[in-house]
């Protein structure tokens, strides 16, 4: 019940503009009030993941993908370990970066990265041999973070803009022609 109060009140915070110190103008006539001891600060953190590179280190099939993470926001972003990182995918095939993103301050970047399979990278520059084809593949790169981060009273752990948490690259590649 609590978490669905949470949720309630931070909507209301994000969608509408502040009556008080602590209350929030809903369409109509509606003023919302967050019970004692919630607290809606938002730090205004900011994580913005870019897929910087792809590298092809022979492995078959397995591509390096470097992506960083840079503070878009207003205050420096803090949390533990296993709370924050990036999910990258690509067709069917999801797998979390390695490393964990806990300190990121403001205007500050961070590189991770992960393996993805994508069949014959061709890089920018790759020329098809007798019975090979082009192909794209998107690959995505999403924050992902613990569903209770920033319910903690951590303010310095929440990320305030969500509408940047993607990002996508298309990428080409070789594969057998079907004929």
């Amino acid at each position: 019940m609590n978490r669905i109060i949470r949720t309630v009140v931070a909507a209301a915070a994000l969608a509408a503009p502040t009556v008080g110190a602590a209350q929030f103008q809903m369409p109509g006539d509606i003023v919302v009030t967050p019970p004692d001891g919630f607290d809606l600060r938002c730090a205004e953190a900011d994580l913005a993941p870019t897929v910087v590179d792809i590298r092809d280190y022979g492995y078959g099939g397995w591509r390096w993908v470097v992506v960083e993470v840079t503070n878009d926001g207003r205050t420096d972003f803090a949390t533990e370990p296993g709370r924050a990182g990036v999910l990258l995918s690509v067709g069917d095939y999801s797998a979390h970066t390695y490393g964990d993103i806990t300190d990121v301050p403001v205007g500050a970047s961070v590189t991770t990265g992960g393996w993805i399979p994508l069949p014959s990278y061709a890089g920018p520059d790759g020329e098809p041999e007798f019975g090979e084809c082009r192909a794209a593949a998107t690959i995505s790169a999403r924050m992902a973070y613990d569903p209770d981060l920033g319910l903690g009273g951590d303010p310095s752990a929440t990320d305030c803009d969500h509408r940047n948490n993607v990002d996508r690259a298309t990428v080409p590649y070789l594969q057998q022609c079907p004929w």
